[in-house]
C-alpha cells in the first residue's frame, strides 16, 4: 500500500511538471479566451468586448515585444482587420482555434504583423561585389539586426516579353551584422556591384520576429481580394501547423521578410484571377523555407513576385510539400516571376490540373503559344538560378516552363518523374541563359520531351540520362537562335516516339561542340531519318554510338561520324567523383541525392546528418599524404545565432552506401541501416562510438560568415588510402543534435567556389575534377602531370 501511495505521488508530480513545462504554461503571459470570465491582467475574454476582433486587438495592444499569446479553443469572428506593428510575438492556438474573417472587400489585410521602415538613404561610396560592407551617407539610425534593402536603377529583365516586369530594378535584402559610424557590415557578401552613377537607393527596416502556430483562418471567399495573413519586415519568424481557406488574393503573404519558415500548414482555395497565392513570397523577401505543407486549389500554390519592383526575391527553398493546382487561367503550381534570383524545389508531389479548354487547345498548338492559354505547368521558372529535383509531377499540361527573360541563368532539372502529362516536360522561354542541365528525369507521356519554341536559348545545354516515352511529337526539338551553342544529348532513352527522337536545326547559326552520343531509340518514327535522329545545318556534330539503325538525316554543312570513328586512341580517364546526401529524420525514407546544401544538428525535435564520399582511388598506399583537410562552406542560418553550440563530428560509415537510395532509414535500395540515421565507427573502432576522427565547434552566438571551415581528416583518409578500410566516406553529424542546426553548401550548389572539397597536401579533389594549387585541372591525367611538375620544381 505504501508503494502504491508513493507511486501515485510520483505520478501526480510528474504530470504536474509536464503541464508546467508545456510551451503555453511556461511561456504564455497573455491569454485570449472565447468563454466568459472576469477581466484579469493578461487575460482577455471575448464576451467582454464589442466583438471578437476587438478582443484580439486589445490583447495585441496590451502585449509587449517578446510576449507569447495563447488563443484558447473556439470560433472567433473577425469583423475588422487586426494589425500589430513593431512587436515580436509568439501566437499559439490551444486546441481548434478558428478565425472567421468577415471583413469587407475593401479591407484586404485581415491579419497583419509588421516591422517599420527606419530610414531611406543613399550610398556614400561605391560598393563592390563580394564585399560585406556598404557605406551610407547617414547610418545614425541603423542598428545591428536591422534589414537593409539596396537596389540600383538597372533593369533586371532586359527584354520586353509579356512575362517580364520592365520597371523591376536590381537589388536584394540583407541583414545588418554591425554598424560602425556610417559603415554597415552585412550578414553576407554583396551579390553585385553598386556604383553611385547607377542611382543606388537604400531602405532600412526594423524587423520583428513573429511565430504563429496552430491557428486556423477561414476567409470570405476564394475569389475575394483578401490577403489572409500578411507579414512585412519580419525576420527569423515562422508559420507552422496552421490552416488557411478562401483567402482569394493569398493565404500567406510575405513582404520584405528575411529568414522565415513556413512548415506543416494546410492551405486551400485562393483563386482571385491574376493573383490567387497559397504562399506569396514578395518584394525582396529572402531565405524562406517552405516545407511539408499541403497546398491545394490555388492559382499558384507558391509564388515569388513583387509589390514594389525594387529588389529581388532570393534563396527560396521548397521541399517535401504536396501541391495541387487549380483550374483557372495561368495556374502554374509553383511560379517564380522574373523578379527572383533563385529557387530550390525538391522532393515535392505536384499535381497540375487540366480543363476541357486544355484538351481543346492541345489539338491546335504544340506548346504555350499564347501566354494565357489554359496550359498548366508544375513549375513556371522565371528565376536566374533554379534547381528542380526529385519531384513527382502528376498530370497537367507540362512540367517546366522557362518564363521571363533573365539572362545568364543556370538551371538544373534532374531526378524528377513526370506522369500523365498532356504536353511537354520542358518548354524553353525567352532570353539567353548560360547553362541548362536536364538529366535523369522520367517522362511517360505527352507531346514533346524538350522543346524550345520561343526566343530563348542557352549557351551550354546538357540533356543526359533521361527517359522519354509515349510522345506524340519529338523527344528533343530545338532550333538554334544564337551562335556558339554547346549541346550534348547523351545516354537518354527515347521509346515510342511518333516523330523524331531528336531534331536539331542549326538554323544558320555557328555552333560550338554538338554531341549526340549513346542514346537508345526504341520504336521511334523513321519518317524523317532511318535512325530517328535529324540534324540540320550543324557544323561538325559528333553523332556516335546511338542505338538505332542506319545513319541520321543530315543537311547543310553537318558531318556525321560513323560509330567506329568514336573510338579514341587516348586512354580513358575518369573524373573525380563526389557524392553527398542529406539524412533527415523527419523524412526517414526520403533520398536527397542532389540537394544544394547539406545540414547537421537538431531543430524542432528532428535531427539532420550528412554522408559524403570522395573518390580516393588514385591515392594508394604508396601515396605520401602528409595531411588531409575537409573544407565546408558555412552559410546558414544566415544572420541567426543559435541557443546551443554546434560541434561538428566526422565518423567512418560502417558500410558502403548508395547515393541514389541512401536515406535516414536505408543505406541502399531495400537495405536498412542497423541504426536509423546511419551506422558508423569512431576513431577507436567502436561501432556507434563517440570519439570522432575530426571535430570543429561553431559557437552558438556566432552567425555564418560565408566562408570555408576546415576539419582535419588526415587519420581517416590515411586509413582509406592505405587499404586498412574500404573507403566508405564521411558521416557528418553534430554532437548534441538539439537546437544546433547549421547548413553548408553541397557539391550540387552550382557554385564551384562553395562546394565541399578535400585537400590532400597541395591537391584539391572536387566534384568536377582535381584542382591543384587552386587551379582547375580537367581530369586525373592532367592532375598527375601537374603534380609531377610541382615535384620537379621542388
Amino acid at each position: 500500500m505504501k508503494n502504491l501511495k508513493t507511486f501515485m505521488i510520483i505520478l501526480i508530480l510528474t504530470l504536474f511538471c509536464l503541464a508546467l513545462s508545456s510551451p503555453a504554461a511556461l511561456a504564455a503571459n497573455i491569454v485570449i479566451d472565447k468563454q466568459s470570465g472576469s477581466a484579469e491582467p493578461g487575460l482577455f475574454h471575448a464576451p467582454n468586448y464589442a466583438n471578437d476582433a476587438a478582443c484580439i486587438q486589445a490583447a495585441l495592444d496590451y502585449s509587449k515585444s517578446g510576449d507569447t499569446i495563447a488563443v484558447r479553443e473556439g470560433d472567433y469572428y473577425i469583423t475588422k482587420g487586426i494589425v500589430q506593428k513593431d512587436k515580436s510575438l509568439n501566437i499559439i492556438g490551444e486546441g481548434k482555434v478558428t478565425l472567421h474573417i468577415q471583413t469587407s472587400d475593401k479591407e484586404i489585410n485581415e491579419i497583419y504583423f509588421g516591422g517599420s521602415l527606419v530610414t531611406s538613404n543613399t550610398l556614400y561610396a561605391d560598393a563592390k561585389e563580394g564585399s560585406s560592407q556598404v557605406v551610407l551617407t547617414d547610418a545614425s539610425q541603423v542598428r545591428q539586426n536591422d534589414l537593409i534593402k539596396i537596389w540600383k536603377n538597372v533593369r533586371w529583365c532586359p527584354l520586353d516579353y509579356p512575362d517580364n516586369y520592365p520597371d523591376q530594378m536590381t537589388g536584394e535584402i540583407y541583414a545588418v551584422k554591425s554598424v560602425n559610424g556610417n559603415v554597415i557590415t552585412l550578414n553576407e557578401p554583396l551579390l553585385r556591384d553598386y556604383k553611385l552613377p547607377e542611382t543606388v537607393q537604400v531602405e532600412v527596416y526594423r524587423p520583428i520576429q513573429v511565430n504563429i502556430k496552430n491557428i486556423r483562418l477561414e476567409d470570405t471567399g476564394e475569389t475575394m481580394p483578401h490577403h489572409g495573413l500578411v507579414m512585412q519586415y519580419c525576420k527569423d519568424s515562422s508559420i507552422t501547423n496552421s490552416w488557411f481557406n478562401n483567402s482569394g488574393f493569398g493565404a500567406i503573404c510575405l513582404y520584405s521578410c528575411f529568414n522565415m519558415d513556413v512548415n506543416n500548414n494546410e492551405i486551400y482555395n485562393s483563386l482571385l484571377p491574376g493573383s490567387g497565392y497559397g504562399v506569396n513570397v514578395a518584394s525582396g523577401t529572402a531565405l524562406i523555407n517552405i516545407e511539408n505543407n499541403h497546398i491545394e486549389n490555388c492559382r499558384h500554390a507558391i509564388t515569388a513576385n513583387s509589390a514594389e519592383l525594387k529588389s529581388l526575391n532570393r534563396d527560396i527553398f521548397i521541399a517535401d510539400n504536396t501541391l495541387i493546382g487549380a483550374k483557372i487561367t495561368g495556374s502554374n503550381v509553383i511560379d517564380a516571376h522574373a523578379d527572383t534570383i533563385n529557387f530550390v524545389v525538391t522532393g515535392n508531389k505536384i499535381y497540375p490540373q487540366i480543363t476541357p479548354d486544355t484538351l481543346y487547345y492541345c489539338t491546335l498548338y504544340d506548346y504555350r503559344y499564347i501566354q494565357e492559354l489554359p496550359y498548366y505547368f508544375a513549375f513556371s521558372d522565371g528565376t536566374q538560378q533554379s534547381v528542380f529535383s526529385d519531384n513527382e509531377v502528376f498530370g497537367g499540361f507540362g512540367g517546366i516552363f522557362k518564363r521571363g527573360a533573365v539572362n545568364d541563368g543556370v538551371h538544373t532539372y534532374e531526378n524528377n518523374k513526370f506522369n500523365g502529362m498532356l504536353g511537354n516536360m520542358y518548354e524553353g522561354g525567352n532570353g539567353t541563359d548560360s547553362k541548362l542541365i536536364i538529366r535523369n528525369n522520367i517522362q511517360k507521356s505527352g507531346m514533346h520531351g524538350i522543346i524550345f519554341p520561343f526566343e530563348g536559348s542557352f549557351r551550354d545545354i546538357l540533356i543526359s540520362g533521361n527517359t522519354f516515352s509515349n510522345l506524340s511529337h519529338q523527344g528533343v526539338y530545338q532550333k538554334f537562335l544564337i551562335n556558339g551553342i554547346n549541346l550534348e544529348i547523351s545516354d537518354n532513352t527515347f521509346e515510342n516516339i511518333k516523330q523524331d527522337g531528336i531534331y536539331i536545326d542549326g538554323n544558320s547559326f555557328t555552333n560550338n561542340v554538338v554531341k549526340i552520343q549513346n542514346n537508345d531509340l526504341i520504336n521511334v518514327s523513321k519518317s524523317n531519318s532511318p535512325s530517328g535522329i535529324t540534324i540540320k545545318n550543324v557544323q561538325n556534330p559528333e553523332i556516335t554510338a546511338n542505338n538505332a539503325e542506319g545513319s541520321s538525316t543530315v543537311t547543310g554543312t553537318a558531318h556525321v561520324k560513323p560509330p567506329e570513328e568514336s573510338m579514341s586512341q587516348e586512354p580513358a580517364v575518369s573524373e573525380i567523383e563526389v557524392s553527398n546526401n542529406r539524412l533527415r529524420e523527419a523524412s526517414p525514407g526520403f533520398v536527397y541525392p542532389s540537394s544544394p546544401f547539406i545540414d547537421i544538428g537538431g531543430k524542432e525535435s528532428a535531427k539532420y546528418r550528412d554522408i559524403m564520399w570522395f573518390d580516393l582511388s588514385k591515392y594508394t598506399s604508396n601515396s605520401q599524404i602528409g595531411k588531409a583537410i575537409l573544407s565546408l562552406y558555412w552559410y546558414y542560418p544566415a544572420g541567426n545565432a543559435r541557443s546551443e553550440d554546434t560541434v561538428v563530428e566526422i565518423y567512418r560509415p560502417a558500410s558502403a552506401w548508395n547515393s541514389n537510395y541512401v536515406s535516414w532509414n536505408e543505406r541502399d535500395k531495400d537495405v536498412a541501416w542497423n541504426n536509423q540515421g546511419g551506422d558508423w565507427y569512431d576513431k577507436n573502432g567502436v561501432l556507434q562510438g563517440s570519439t570522432p576522427y575530426a571535430t570543429l565547434t561553431f559557437k552558438g552566438n556566432v552567425i555564418p560568415d560565408n566562408r570555408y571551415y576546415e576539419l582535419d581528416v588526415t587519420d581517416l583518409v590515411k586509413e582509406y588510402t592505405s587499404g586498412k578500410y574500404e573507403n566508405t566516406g564521411f558521416l557528418i553529424k553534430a554532437r548534441t543534435e538539439s537546437n544546433d542546426y547549421i547548413a553548408f553548401y553541397s557539391s550540387d550548389c552550382g557554385n564551384e567556389s562553395q562546394v565541399p572539397k578535400i585537400q590532400l597536401d597541395t591537391t584539391f579533389v572536387q566534384s568536377e575534377g582535381i584542382v591543384s594549387n587552386g587551379l582547375k585541372v580537367d581530369n586525373l591525367l592532367q592532375a598527375f602531370l601537374s603534380l609531377i611538375r610541382h615535384i620537379i620544381q621542388i
